[in-house]
């Protein structure tokens, strides 16, 4: 085999062979660096006009295996361009939103809360502050009493009215 088609099959197999660059590539080769971009040049024009498609792809391979390297090394920065590369990395943002209450939606919100906690204590028979039944617990949803609590491990909630 001739050192021109040496070259070819060298450099056809530059990622198998582990030589990254052109310089690598002509060292391995023993070519000096006109040799070899004349070399190439005269493989470029026999295998038709340089197509960048063709080049990524066959670049692909060697990409792949350097990106699974990288992840297994624990690179976050790999393992995010893994998941994207397999659209199973989905970008969230996250939003603040202010909601700001009048005096009457708070007094609005703050009756449907205790009119919410009676009718759940009037279906389960069960105090919805202290969980005792609704027989034992003699203060039933009077929110604002301390009393109601200060037995129970429930802390009295105090309601504006």
């Amino acid at each position: 085999m001739g050192k021109y088609e040496e070259f070819v099959e060298a450099y056809k197999k530059q990622d198998e062979l582990g030589l990254k660059t052109n310089k690598e590539l002509y060292t391995y080769l023993g070519l000096t660096p006109v040799t070899y971009n004349n070399y190439k040049t005269k493989y470029l024009k026999t295998v038709g006009d340089y197509d960048s498609q063709t080049w990524l792809d066959e670049k692909t391979r060697h990409v792949d295996a350097q990106l699974i390297k990288a992840c297994e090394k624990g690179s976050p920065q790999a393992l995010q361009t893994f998941y994207k590369l397999n659209q199973r990395l989905i970008d969230r943002k996250e939003e603040t939103v202010k909601v700001e209450f009048t005096i009457s939606d708070r007094q609005k919100l703050t009756a449907d809360i205790i009119n919410g906690l009676r009718e759940d204590s009037r279906i389960t028979g069960v105090c919805a502050i202290c969980g005792l039944s609704q027989a034992l617990c003699d203060d039933s949803l009077l929110l604002a009493e301390p009393e109601h609590a200060s037995d129970r491990a429930v802390e009295a909630v105090e309601v504006p009215a």
